[in-house]
């Protein structure tokens, strides 16, 4: 899954880590993400993205270090922009500045740049390690952002068996803020629209039975980064097969919703 949209006069793509997983090893993805950019393409990037590649250079051990650190090297010449991560974005818009970890976007950068320098993986595992560094516990990001996931999801199970009407906008900013000085919820509604409705939609399933932690886990992570991607469109990554000429990247920026 890959995004990719217009913001006035800038187009900005959002790739999914499904996309930038492939850069080193299959020509096609590279030559579209390649071409985009040469037509005038942006590209941000959503933090739990580079989470996952960095741990997927782990995973690939030393014999696909070279291959899997190519789009690292990439990210690095193109500045892409990083996304904020949700917390500390909604509570910007909202007025009511708040986080909950330490990580912030230039340890992101770091990230990029601390893989992109190490010819080895033994060098950039020695690098994550070194003291000051935010990134000694990237082997365990995943445990950490599924038992984050496990939460959300359970309070909205939670939630899903209370009897009679829940305003979620009123009780997401009630974490926001102090006793009396919450952010309001009609600003909530109004920025944060696609994540409150995806919240709603789940609760109506849950309700009916499904599991949205186990088919929905993707969409869940992108739902508040809403009022940032504006006019950004969701492509399938069948695209990045279908050649790299500016018509194509043009009509994907136009055509709107995509499975």
């Amino acid at each position: 899954m890959w995004t990719g949209g217009k913001t006035g006069d800038m187009n900005v793509y959002l790739p999914d880590t499904n996309v930038l997983i492939d850069f080193g090893r299959d020509l096609s993805v590279r030559n579209t993400l390649e071409s985009a950019s040469r037509n005038g393409f942006k590209f941000v990037i959503a933090p739990p993205t580079l989470e996952e590649l960095a741990r997927g250079v782990m995973a690939g051990g030393s014999a696909h270090f070279d291959e899997n650190k190519q789009v690292f090297s990439w990210l690095k010449t193109k500045t892409c922009t990083i996304l904020d991560l949700p917390r500390p974005f909604m509570g910007r818009v909202l007025g009511s500045p708040s986080k909950l970890g330490d990580v912030e976007i230039h340890h992101y950068l770091e990230l990029i740049d601390m893989i992109k320098r190490s010819q080895t993986l033994d060098e950039f595992l020695k690098r994550k390690d070194e003291a000051g560094s935010a990134w000694s516990d990237i082997d365990r990001s995943l445990l950490i952002h599924d038992q984050v996931l496990d939460r959300e999801f359970g309070a909205l199970e939670k939630i899903a068996k209370l009897p009679g009407t829940f305003d979620i906008a009123a009780k997401f900013c009630e974490t926001f803020g102090v006793a009396g000085a919450h952010p309001d919820p009609r600003s909530f509604r109004q920025h944060f629209s696609a994540a409150l409705e995806y919240a709603e939609t789940s609760l109506a399933r849950i309700r009916g039975g499904a599991k949205p932690r186990k088919n929905h886990e993707k969409v869940y992570s992108y739902a508040f980064y809403t009022f940032r991607a504006l006019c950004i469109v969701i492509c399938s990554r069948s695209d990045c097969a279908k050649g790299t000429n500016t018509q194509r990247d043009t009509a994907m920026a136009e055509r709107g919703f995509r499975e």
